[in-house]
């Protein structure tokens, strides 16, 4: 027959299902007839912003927008911009994820590709990548005892975990003026357009998780008249704090922010004094593993009738912290201009391949330059780059993100210097087997009943008395108290009552 067990039960948010995946976008765009013919495509990036994302039964969908910029040298000298808005969807498939999840996502526009079929036509390719987990309600049951105890002994243990108290989401918008760069004139237009959302800072204190950070755009100006170019950099700083329904003493928050909406407009033609107005719509998604000590049914007997426990092996969240790295990359981009005038430089991380004690990944290198006749030039550069971790035994990294936090052009040389910051958390499971059911086998008891009421053994040190007291139908008291608190040698073991 069956022993019953006492349940405890813990409420959390179960992790259900996380992948990942990609989404193509091949596009043939014709050059207005009010532009020139291509001559060269000198840069190509873009602004990703995400619509929505919706949980169904088997599937997570993510609608979002690619709004790319090309750069190009027109045949007739002059330096040309083209703006395509590229619709992205992503269907990832999840077999555990319906309608009751909570889905957290991080979409990144991977690559921007642009070739050149004839003067009047561009073929371009992106890379939409996105990576999503999905949570649904759940009850952790373990068992702490039985209900009838009386000649039961009983294994209790304890292990130390995260779980995953509470998944939010908030939505916020931001507004900022920027001024012109220096030199150039109101009137100008923007020739290219690029923005990231970076945090920087996370806490949790007292149920809400504040967080702070900054939004980067660079932006590519050309005059109306002379068609000379101007770069600007600028960051629109944030703050924001999230309501969540836990204020556990040891909480990690771990965020992601994401654009959901990127727009630049500039002042009217013949304005003066006037400034550019940045307004960013902005999505944070949180989730809270709480530390939490839980408690279980290790192992039991009986010695008065023969016990067989069954168990479940549970993986659970042992440790998890922010891992950070920053790496400065110093290369030479080969082809620089003897004349030339930089105009801009940017860089972008490429894919990541997280290892087990460092992460590798890529930088590409662009830089834009005015030569003397005025027209332009561009010229590439990739190096490698790793950031070598300080990781425990078991530890693996999840969530790893890397980012350029700087770039800087030696004057006058190809020396290039890029600052990389990586930013990851490392997890580490631990893994239990608690008591879920007991069996009571009467046959197996009789055939052990006759067993002598006490038998005296060798045992080295570091023996474990409960196994000694288990095989021996004995208790750890009993065995404790004959042999005055003894735990090795010669040892006697009575029968237990």
């Amino acid at each position: 027959m069956d022993t019953a067990l006492k349940i405890d039960k813990t409420e959390y948010l179960a992790e259900v299902w996380r992948g990942s995946g990609v989404r193509e976008l091949k596009e043939e765009y014709v050059v207005p007839d009010s532009m020139p013919d291509v001559s060269e495509i000198l840069s190509a990036q873009g602004i990703l912003t995400v619509q929505g994302k919706d949980t169904n039964t088997g599937a997570v969908e993510i609608k979002a927008t690619a709004s790319l910029c090309f750069l190009y040298a027109a045949e007739d000298g002059s330096l040309r911009g083209l703006e395509l808005a590229l619709p992205a969807e992503l269907r990832l498939d999840a077999p555990d994820a319906d309608l009751d999840c909570h889905t957290v996502a991080d979409v990144r526009l991977r690559t921007v590709e642009t070739r050149i079929v004839n003067s009047r036509k561009l073929a371009i390719r992106a890379e939409v990548e996105a990576e999503a987990a999905c949570y649904r309600s759940a009850v952790l049951e373990l068992a702490a005892g039985t209900v009838q105890e009386e000649g039961v002994q009983l294994l209790r243990a304890q292990t130390e975990t995260f779980l995953i108290a509470d998944v939010r989401e908030k939505t916020f918008a931001l507004t900022d003026d920027y001024a012109f760069p220096a030199g150039c004139p109101v009137d100008a237009h923007i020739l290219s357009r690029r923005a990231e959302v970076l945090t920087e800072d996370v806490q949790f204190v007292g149920g809400k998780v504040l967080f702070r950070g900054r939004i980067r755009s660079e932006l590519l100006f050309s005059d109306r008249e002379e068609g000379r170019c101007f770069f600007g950099r600028y960051e629109t700083e944030f703050s924001q704090l999230m309501e969540m329904a836990t204020d556990g003493d040891d909480v990690r928050p771990e965020l992601t922010v994401f654009l959901t909406g990127a727009y630049y407009d500039l002042p009217e033609y013949g304005q003066e004094g006037e400034r550019i107005r940045a307004e960013f719509h902005v999505a944070a998604q949180c989730v809270c593993r709480e530390h939490r000590t839980l408690a279980y049914l290790s192992d039991l007997y009986s010695n008065r009738t023969e016990l067989q426990p069954q168990r479940t092996e549970l993986r659970l969240v042992e440790s998890v912290r922010s891992v950070s790295s920053r790496q400065t990359v110093a290369d030479r981009v080969e082809g620089i201009p003897a004349e030339g005038e930089l105009i801009c430089g940017t860089a972008d991380a490429g894919g990541i391949v997280p290892e087990s004690d460092c992460v590798r990944t890529s930088v590409s290198i662009r830089l834009l330059y005015r030569l003397p006749d005025g027209s332009s030039c561009s010229v590439r550069g990739r190096s490698a780059a790793e950031f070598t971790l300080d990781l425990s035994p078991g530890e693996r990294l999840r969530d790893v993100r890397v980012r350029v936090a700087d770039l800087y052009c030696v004057p006058g040389t190809g020396d290039v210097r890029v600052s990389l910051q990586m930013e990851a958390l490392a997890e580490r499971e631990t893994v239990i087997r608690p008591v879920c059911a007991v069996t009571e086998d009467e046959e197996a008891w009789r055939g052990r009943a006759k067993s002598p009421s006490a038998v005296l053994i060798w045992t080295e040190p570091g023996v474990d008395l409960w196994t000694l007291a288990r095989r021996y139908h004995s208790t750890v008291d009993d065995i404790l108290a004959v042999n005055g608190d003894r735990r090795h040698g010669l040892l006697l073991i009575p029968k237990g009552r």
